[in-house]
């Protein structure tokens, strides 16, 4: 209660192998950069000391924050998801401002990133759509996803207020929660699949 923070994990039955690593992740960062400039620095001081080396950005992003110098190329490895109206807008300011090397664009045609072996979906107004889907409408849409993309096993998304997490059969999903109203994020640490709830102090 500290620090606001709710974390879901697992005793597993076996000891991995493999080195652990945490992905950040948020949602609807939309004009935070108005309404908090030192937003940024506080959420990457947030993951350092989580130890995150790659952060997903679902959707919701303001184009002025992509490439953002608080997350430093030899640190941090950022990708990031447009949402449909912006791509014009994006391909227009790439004219005059160079994305750093260690922000990734996620096209509308790949949906997936892989980091270190794990396969994430991302859909940004997904979260719109869990509101009304059952456990069972859940398990469905998770085998819907595993069909078109078989090594998928985290389910990303944004678009409400409300941090979300379904730990399904097929799939697990996950929504961070909105970073404006809330300053919300999410940290998924792997391979003992440990996610964290976090919210950036204001």
């Amino acid at each position: 209660t500290d620090n606001g923070e709710t974390v879901f994990g697992r005793i597993l039955p076996i000891t991995p192998v493999k080195s652990t690593f945490s992905v950040g992740i948020i949602a609807d960062s939309l004009d935070i950069s108005d309404m908090d400039p030192g937003f940024w620095k506080k959420l990457a001081l947030e993951f350092r000391k989580r130890g995150v080396r790659y952060i997903i950005h679902c959707g919701g992003i303001d184009l002025r924050d992509i490439g953002c110098q608080e997350f430093p190329e030899d640190e941090f490895e950022v990708y990031y998801k447009l949402r449909p109206h912006q791509e014009f807008d994006a391909r227009e300011m790439e004219k005059t401002k160079k994305t750093p090397n260690n922000w990734i664009k996620i096209t509308s045609e790949a949906r997936t990133v892989k980091i270190e072996g794990h396969t994430y979906y991302i859909e940004h107004d997904l979260g719109a759509d869990l509101l009304e889907k059952s456990e069972r409408d859940m398990k469905k849409l998770g085998l819907a996803i595993r069909r078109k993309y078989p090594d998928t096993k985290t389910v990303l998304c944004g678009f409400t207020r409300d941090a979300f997490y379904e730990e399904g059969e097929e799939v697990r999903i996950i929504n961070p929660g909105d970073v404006l109203q809330d300053r919300n994020f999410a940290v998924m640490c792997l391979p003992r699949t440990e996610i964290t709830f976090g919210h950036v102090p204001i």
